[in-house]
């Protein structure tokens, strides 16, 4: 998979590894392994051919493929698949390099509007969420469209071998889009994959939060670049120019980058997600909401205690070993702690917020195991 950090490849990812043929874990960061074992090796055991410089390099290649398939072979058969793969997004600086080691390998490119992913990748360094920084938004726009450019030069240059998706497409018709993805991969398409992909157990790993504690998929991110373009005030006219023309060649409508511009634009208006009912109490979420949840399914074992801050808030422990589990209002040990404020936890229970964006927003806290609160979140607030 290939995109550029922000831009749904966490949410792709958990759909990949729903099919039944595909096992995709979280970020292993193969592409700088790659790169990394390929100069160990070439300078080590390599010196010691007796060959060119060119058969050198070739056997090299060959000990790089064969050691990550030999622990990416047993982990997809352990999981009764036949494919495996790889999320990171810093895999586009070694894209090539991926290429030239994984002959038979496809590769996903994953965009999303510019826009989107600026004012997303300034939401994640806010809160601390990227591995880099963005320090304003001229570093924004041209990380944007350098990167983006580099994605489609490969896209261009193996067109044989790439197929392209749009975020925007995956949220609003994800079986479509997955069909002919699934298609391109050689493999069957497979019904209900979007509903299946959060009822499925996925291994825990690096990625996006916003997906990983999502019962479904939002379509509240799409457009949201809208509240940016005030903000690139200060980006030279060069960089908005190239901007613009990036937003036209990957097909999105023309803007002029003025907030005018988005009032009727069909990229940015959306009607959102349904809020459901507003729950009266904290108090109520716990003795009548959760506990109905928890009736329809619960296979989770262990106990979570949530600190509810602020007015009608208080420390309630859930455990998860007894059927039905047992809401208590007490402070006891438990396998995981969410800390969190009454309101946020309340507009959580109505659909008003994403779990995953409050955890990116540092407003929602998890200490110790992370994995039970995941699983646990997408039964609470689907």
């Amino acid at each position: 998979m290939l995109s550029l950090p922000r831009a749904g490849s966490t949410l792709l990812r958990l759909l990949l590894d729903t099919h039944p043929s595909i096992c995709c874990p979280g970020e292993l960061d193969l592409g700088n392994l790659v790169e990394r074992l390929y100069h160990s090796l070439y300078f080590s055991s390599g010196q010691l051919l007796q060959c060119d410089d060119a058969e050198r390099s070739a056997w090299t290649t060959r000990q790089v493929r064969e050691t990550i398939e030999g622990f990416m072979r047993p982990y997809a058969k352990e999981k009764g698949k036949q494919l495996w793969a790889e999320k990171t997004p810093s895999n586009l600086a070694h894209a090539d390099a991926l290429k030239r080691t994984f002959p038979e390998a496809a590769f996903l490119c994953l965009h999303r509007h510019p826009l989107d992913l600026i004012r997303s990748g300034f939401e994640s360094t806010r809160f601390g969420k990227l591995k880099f920084d963005l320090w304003d938004y001229q570093s924004g726009v041209d990380f944007c469209v350098e990167q983006t450019h580099l994605l489609l030069q490969f896209e261009k240059a193996n067109q044989d071998r790439c197929f392209r998706l749009h975020y925007e497409d995956l949220v609003k018709d994800g079986p479509a889009v997955l069909a002919q993805a699934f298609h391109f991969l050689g493999v069957e398409s497979e019904a209900e994959i979007v509903k299946k992909a959060f009822i499925t157990k996925h291994e825990h790993g690096p990625g996006d939060p916003k997906a990983e504690f999502a019962s479904r998929i939002y379509n509240t991110s799409i457009g949201r670049g809208a509240e940016i373009v005030t903000l690139l005030s200060d980006v030279s006219t060069a960089s908005k120019n190239r901007l613009k023309d990036l937003i036209v060649e990957l097909g999105y409508p023309r803007t002029d980058l003025l907030p005018a511009s988005f009032v009727t634009n069909e990229w940015s208006t959306h009607k959102g997600d349904t809020v459901s009912p507003i729950f009266p109490s904290v108090e109520e979420l716990f003795r009548t909401h959760f506990p109905a949840r928890l009736q329809r399914n619960n296979e989770l074992q262990g106990s979570v205690k949530f600190l509810v801050k602020g007015n009608g808030g208080g420390t309630w422990t859930i455990n998860l070993d007894n059927d039905p589990a047992v809401f208590a209002p007490v402070n006891e040990e438990s396998d995981c702690t969410v800390t969190i404020r009454s309101d946020d936890l309340l507009r959580l229970a109505t659909g008003e917020l994403n779990v995953g964006e409050c955890y990116l927003q540092a407003k929602l806290r998890v200490a110790g195991n992370e994995a039970l609160a995941i699983s646990l979140g997408r039964m609470l607030f689907a």
